[in-house]
């Protein structure tokens, strides 16, 4: 003889309500024990806070460069004479945000037409010895006419 048993409920269950075992997260045996998925959600969240306060703090030191990239454009355009005077600042502000100079270049051309000043650096993001580098460039130009 066969019996024909429908999904999620038994014989002799009322059929409109689900089992007791699916009404409730946890059996009254697991009250306050962790979930191997609970701690994992958590080490992934941990993982992703850490990494994002990585990549804003390489952005607000962008920004913060930026700003000194803008000023220096500025005075250069003002009296173009002081061309050396502006790479030092920009290296100065960059020591000072401890961005890593050995990798950092810092070109400022005066044309005839223009003043172009482009930095490049690369600022390492990573976790547990597996980094990558986030390559920033800044780049400001002022017409001289």
């Amino acid at each position: 003889m066969v019996q024909v048993v429908r999904p999620l409920m038994t014989v002799e269950e009322d059929p409109g309500r689900f089992p007791a075992i699916f009404v409730h997260l946890s059996s009254p045996g697991e009250k306050g024990r962790v979930r191997i998925g609970n701690l994992l959600l958590l080490l992934l969240l941990a993982v992703g806070v850490y990494l994002g306060v990585q990549v804003i703090s390489a952005y607000v030191d962008y920004l913060s460069l930026s700003e000194t990239v803008r000023l220096v454009v500025r005075d250069v355009h003002m009296t173009p004479e002081r061309v050396e005077q502006g790479k030092e600042r920009i290296l100065a502000k960059a020591q000072e945000l401890q961005l890593p100079a050995s990798k950092m270049q810092v070109i400022l051309t005066v044309d005839p037409d223009r003043i172009v000043v482009r930095v490049k650096w690369q600022q390492p993001i990573g976790l547990f010895g597996f980094t990558k580098p986030l390559s920033l460039e800044i780049e400001d130009s002022r017409s001289l006419r």
